[in-house]
């Protein structure tokens, strides 16, 4: 395992617990498996980030540290960005 599949793996993390956090904010069912298999859905969350963590990190492909630095900071600007939106939307009931 090299620090290429490390930097990939905490980005594809990133991206993964974004799109669970909405996804089990917007369906019901998804929260209930979260909470029915986890106990709570923080700690499903949690759980699910490690693996995937995990499997990226050992079976990801080194992408170059270069590319990922230029990635880097788009991606966790849209994740932190889809976050704040949905939450504010939600405050105000458009969803």
């Amino acid at each position: 395992m090299k620090i290429e599949s490390i930097a990939l793996a905490a980005l594809v993390t990133i991206v993964f617990l974004t799109v669970l956090t909405i996804g089990a904010e917007l369906s019901t069912g998804l929260l209930a498996w979260l909470k029915a298999t986890f106990y709570h859905h923080w700690i499903g969350k949690g759980i699910l980030g490690i693996i995937v963590f995990a499997l990226v990190a050992f079976f990801g492909p080194p992408v170059p540290l270069e590319r990922q630095s230029r990635l880097a900071v788009p991606v966790i600007a849209l994740c932190t960005l889809a976050l704040f939106a949905y939450y504010v939307l939600h405050y105000f009931k458009a969803f």
